[in-house]
């Protein structure tokens, strides 16, 4: 198994941050009748963690430190993200608040929320999945979400 490891301002949580911004936008309006920002914030808030982490054809599951992180859009296109407990950078703020923004059109998923500020490419959105895409250095880096 590879551990991928991203220096904070480039880190994972910014990664998956920015691939769920891309997951929505390449969802379909008729998604089993659900919109596409319904099924990422569902009725009022969901909140989401990351389930797998590929890159270079290679995929592993997050690192422990990343792996309780959890990734909440609101409905009124808020976002927060927690770092709960296990941190990657002691350094790092435990949460992060910020805004949303899904483009259907474009297939992209906008973050602001300061260093996890940025775009993804949303390659499925469903109930219960959401996979974003983005690149790291060059290098292809997708990242699978789950709901809590």
């Amino acid at each position: 198994k590879i551990q991928i490891h991203f220096p904070f301002s480039q880190s994972l949580p910014f990664m998956l941050a920015l691939g769920i911004l891309t997951l929505f936008s390449s969802c379909s309006k008729d998604d089993d009748g659900i919109a596409p920002e319904q099924l990422l914030a569902g009725n009022n808030s969901k909140t989401w963690q990351i389930e797998r982490v590929s890159s270079l054809g290679v995929a592993d599951s997050p690192q422990p430190c990343s792996a309780d992180d959890e990734f909440t859009f609101y409905t009124n296109r808020e976002f927060l993200y927690d770092d709960k407990e296990l941190k990657c950078n002691q350094n790092s703020p435990n949460m992060i608040e910020g805004t949303w923004e899904l483009n259907n059109e474009s297939n992209t998923l906008s973050i602001s929320a300061g260093p996890l500020a940025g775009s993804a490419d949303v390659l499925e959105l469903s109930a219960n999945r959401l996979r974003i895409t983005t690149d790291e250095a060059g290098v292809p880096v997708t990242i699978t979400f789950r709901p809590k």
